[in-house]
């Protein structure tokens, strides 16, 4: 048939491309050589195969694998290959009493969206997420609970910048985004820009928020504290819980904005914010006194 003799055109180039025709009719089934081989089972190749033996193999091959359907309704596969993951395409259309199917190795093609698509929502610097992707997935109103924000920004790196050079600069903002991430793998971690950093839970307790600043703090302390060139940078953390209907992404974050510029004016590293603070934030400054970063009421 017509298709058959496309199937062997298919096994003399030098494409990464494999198919198989099965027939309902006569019960015979074509395979090229390298069908099986790109779909991760070269010892199939050669066996003599019946139509529903065939149809066992790649029903096992499919549940082996993790698989994925695109939109057109076609079935792209993950095959781990001897030379490491491949992405397989797997298309099959019915010719009246034919059934044709396709194999198509379209690892250079997946591999080169996921780059695109990991370098639109990762700040390239740090791997963590960008402003984009924070903005797109950290909106509240998500959650029948409370909102959870921390706002990191890094004391003293302007200065460690001017005198050390931007390389110290970045080895400080790489070490901070490990900390970040290993830390609180549950939340959306962002690098906002700059030296700052944000991190976004749903409906988390106020303690759990304080347990998370306490311990970021003394991580990144100890972690620059024998670096000649790092020693003066530590975190400033400004956290907000908010249960308030309406509340917008903008809005958590100028909140945690002014409870982070509290904490830099204390000692413990974070602040909580409540209603009032921005108040007492422009009279400390304005009479240069401390700010109240011990305050640990609920918003």
């Amino acid at each position: 048939t017509n298709s058959t003799k496309f199937l062997r055109i298919m096994d003399m180039a030098s494409v990464e491309i494999g198919g198989y025709e099965l027939r309902t009719d006569t019960g015979s089934v074509f395979v090229t050589d390298n069908f099986f081989s790109l779909l991760g089972k070269p010892e199939m190749q050669g066996e003599p195969l019946s139509v529903r033996r065939f149809e066992e193999v790649l029903k096992g091959i499919r549940e082996k694998n993790p698989c994925d359907h695109t939109a057109e309704g076609d079935e792209l596969l993950t095959i781990q290959q001897p030379d490491g993951v491949r992405y397989i395409m797997l298309r099959s259309t019915i010719e009246g009493h034919a059934k044709i199917g396709l194999a198509e190795d379209v690892t250079a093609a997946v591999l080169e969206r996921k780059r695109i698509e990991h370098e639109r929502d990762h700040d390239i610097l740090t791997g963590l997420y960008n402003r984009r992707y924070f903005y797109e997935h950290a909106q509240p109103g998500g959650t029948n609970g409370a909102e959870s924000l921390l706002y990191v920004d890094l004391d003293h790196f302007k200065s460690v910048n001017d005198r050390w050079g931007h390389q110290a600069g970045d080895q400080a903002l790489v070490t901070v985004a490990e900390l970040l991430r290993a830390s609180c793998p549950q939340a959306v971690v962002a690098r906002l820009g700059g030296d700052e950093f944000a991190l976004y839970w749903g409906d988390r307790p106020l303690d759990f928020l304080i347990r998370k600043a306490q311990l970021l703090v003394k991580l990144v302390r100890e972690a620059f504290r024998s670096s000649e060139a790092l020693r003066l940078i530590a975190p400033s953390i400004g956290i907000v819980r908010c249960d308030e209907a309406g509340l917008t992404l903008d809005e958590l974050i100028r909140r945690a904005d002014v409870a982070m510029y509290t904490a830099k004016r204390g000692k413990l590293g974070y602040c909580v914010y409540e209603p009032g603070l921005e108040k007492r934030s422009d009279e400390a400054l304005r009479s240069g006194a401390p700010g109240d970063e011990g305050a640990h009421a609920d918003s």
